[in-house]
């Protein structure tokens, strides 16, 4: 079995996680893969397995991704495009879509599981976002709202051509279950069970007493428009990467994407867990 190691070195101990991991899963008879760009870093270490990061891609079983949920979405990105399933070892500060934790007593065992087949793959949905000829996916959310000035926007949604609302808030959040628990959480949005087929949308601070999430079935397309005051710009973000402006008035379309992220799970681990040991410490 050939393992990709996909860490963030910004993070703190993720370059002796990085050693740590390959070292273990090298004793378990696998080969870890890193992409040639970390070889000065690490090519004092015997086994580790150094080449084409495109080449490593393909090549491997599955990929570990190791920092913070940042780098499980940008490694998640990767494994969609080659048709592989990840894992994450958390070395953030939350690390809610992590499946290990560094200094976990059983990491060995898990580590071991991987390495002979011992999980289960889950898909999870993404977003697909169309606007000015352009479609890009998501895998956590789309962040619709404005920078620069601090003014209200007027946000209209129409669901498969039918009228949903309009909304005056600073923004809005197109959510997956997997995006559940991150920006829209924080905003008011519901926790989804990420084996649920479901689209939400939360307002960002909404100037209404009833402005809440909406749940949509996941074959519903939305269409978004939004006006700004004079002088406002209005930006999309997907995943809180880099945004994209987007004219006022401009329609934007979000549905379910025809691609999915494949997560490994581990035995005993569930959304629940993950819920209890991340947030209600």
């Amino acid at each position: 079995m050939k393992i990709l190691l996909y860490p963030n070195l910004k993070k703190q101990n993720a370059g002796d996680c990085v050693v740590q991991t390959a070292e273990e899963i090298s004793r378990l008879g696998a080969s870890p893969l890193l992409s040639l760009e970390y070889k000065d870093r690490f090519s004092n270490y015997g086994f580790l397995n150094f080449t084409d990061f495109d080449e490593a891609l393909a090549e491997c079983d599955i990929i570990i991704a190791i920092g913070g949920d940042g780098t499980i979405i940008h490694a998640a990105h990767h494994a969609m495009t080659a048709d592989k399933p990840v894992i994450g070892i958390n070395t953030g500060r939350l690390g809610f879509l992590a499946g290990l934790e560094p200094a976990q007593p059983a990491q060995s065992d898990c580590l071991k599981a991987l390495v002979d087949g011992d999980y289960t793959v889950t898909p999870r949905m993404m977003l697909n976002f169309t606007h000015n000829g352009k479609s890009l996916n998501a895998l956590n959310d789309i962040v619709i709202s404005r920078m620069s000035l601090p003014k209200i926007l007027d946000i209209t949604i129409h669901c498969d051509d039918r009228l949903v609302g309009n909304y005056r808030a600073d923004g809005i959040i197109f959510s997956t279950p997997t995006g559940s628990t991150a920006y829209a959480l924080s905003a008011g949005g519901p926790i989804i069970d990420p084996l649920l087929d479901v689209l939400a949308m939360t307002p960002i601070c909404p100037h209404s007493l009833l402005s809440r999430s909406v749940l949509f079935h996941s074959e519903k397309k939305l269409a978004v428009s939004v006006k700004c005051p004079k002088g406002g710009k209005i930006y999309a973000s997907l995943d809180g990467g880099k945004s994209i402006a987007v004219e006022p008035a401009e329609q934007m379309i979000i549905k379910k994407s025809t691609q999915s992220a494949k997560f490994i799970s581990l035995s005993g681990h569930c959304l629940f867990d993950a819920i209890n040991n991340k947030f209600l410490v």
